[in-house]
């Protein structure tokens, strides 16, 4: 059996930096079993997302994970070497007694873009939503309504008179 399954997965920055939040929130807790289960579920949804490389890191090595740590906080640095907790992660490097990672930038990955939602895609999405909520409702490109264009209940108030 081969490992590639063909599987893929969403892209989707936004839940990841959910669940970087989480994680976060484990972290300060010291609920690292919980805040390593988050790191890792946004790395599944955004593998290059800093943050959640440096929490992942941090974590592993509170719970004595000493070579996955120096893994991830390697891949950090190389990821972002000049990002906000590049000095703590060279520290943390050289703690563990791991090498530093020799970075240019030619050798940063380019980071993978989103897929592009069409046009068609797109009035296609808003057609759904009217045809399910009606035409006072708009939508936005996530395929969410809002009710900023929902006619209000109350009457407009009447226009102030002009003084001639």
């Amino acid at each position: 059996m081969s490992g590639n399954t063909g599987e893929t997965h969403a892209w989707n920055p936004h839940k990841a930096d959910k669940d970087v939040e989480v994680g976060d929130y484990h972290f300060k807790r010291k609920n690292y079993r919980a805040a390593e289960s988050r790191y890792r579920e946004a790395l599944h949804f955004q593998d290059n997302n800093a943050a959640a490389m440096y929490g992942l890191a941090e974590t592993l090595e509170k719970e004595n994970k000493r070579d996955e740590a120096v893994q991830f906080y390697t891949k950090y640095l190389k990821t972002v070497p000049g990002g906000e907790n590049a000095p703590d992660a060279r520290k943390a490097l050289e703690r563990l007694k791991a090498p530093l990672p020799q970075v240019s930038q030619n050798d940063l990955p380019a980071a993978p873009q989103p897929p592009q939602t069409t046009a068609a895609e797109k009035k296609n999405l808003k057609q759904r939503v009217k045809d399910q909520f009606g035409s006072e409702w708009c939508v936005n490109v996530a395929g969410q309504h809002c009710t900023h264009s929902k006619p209000s209940d109350k009457p407009d108030p009447a226009p102030p008179e002009s003084k001639n």
